[in-house]
C-alpha cells in the first residue's frame, strides 16, 4: 500500500531538494492541508510538492482503511479505532513519516518508537459493558514498512527519502 501510494510522487528532479534530516510525521489538518510542525516539513514540501504528499496520504489511508485518516501519530487513540464500528470489528490506525535517506534507519525507528510509545500505552486492553463486566479484549499488532525513494536533485547529486508507514491493527475478541 505504501509503495502504491508513493506512485503519486512521480519523478522529482529539482535544484531545491532539501529533505528533512529529522523524522517528520506526514499528516493533514482537518481542512486537508498539511501540518508543518516547526517548519520541519518545508524541505519535503519544496522537494515533493504539497499536492503530491496529500495524494500519498489519501491513497495510503484508502488502501489500508485507516481510521485516523489525517495520519497524525496523535490520532492513534481508542476513539479513532472505534470510529464507524461497534468495537467488534478489527480496525487500523496509522502514521506516515519521511526522513532523508542518509539518516541511519535504527535512529529513525527509535525516534518513531519514542513518539508512539505514549499513544500505544494509552490504548485499552479491554472494553466494559454497562454493568462493568468486560465483554471485549483487544490485541494490537504494530507493523512498520519502509520504502526508500530516490530523488535526483541535480545530475551529479542524488539523494533519497525514506518513507516509513506505521500501522496499528486492533483485533477485538468477545468474551
Amino acid at each position: 500500500a505504501l509503495e502504491r501510494a508513493l506512485g503519486n510522487l512521480g519523478y522529482v528532479n529539482s535544484t531545491k531538494v532539501t529533505l528533512p534530516d529529522a523524522v517528520v510525521n506526514l499528516c493533514k489538518e482537518g481542512d486537508g492541508t498539511l501540518v508543518n510542525y516547526n517548519n520541519n516539513l518545508a524541505g519535503a514540501i519544496n522537494a515533493l510538492g504539497e499536492d503530491s504528499i496529500i495524494a500519498v496520504i489519501d491513497d495510503f489511508v484508502d488502501d489500508m482503511d485507516i481510521k485516523n485518516d489525517w495520519l497524525d501519530v496523535e490520532g492513534i487513540t481508542n476513539n479513532n479505532f472505534n470510529r464507524d464500528n461497534d468495537n467488534t470489528e478489527s480496525s487500523v490506525c496509522g502514521a506516515l513519516y519521511v526522513v532523508d535517506g542518509s539518516v541511519a534507519m535504527d535512529k529513525v525507528l527509535n525516534t518513531i518508537a519514542s513518539q508512539m510509545n505514549g499513544q500505544l500505552e494509552d490504548l485499552p486492553n479491554t472494553s466494559a459493558v454497562a454493568d462493568g463486566a468486560f465483554n471485549v479484549t483487544y490485541d494490537y499488532t504494530v507493523s512498520v514498512s519502509v520504502v526508500n525513494r530516490a530523488v535526483s536533485a541535480i545530475d551529479w547529486l542524488n539523494v533519497s527519502a525514506n518513507f516509513i508507514a506505521v500501522t496499528v491493527t486492533r483485533v477485538p475478541t468477545q468474551a
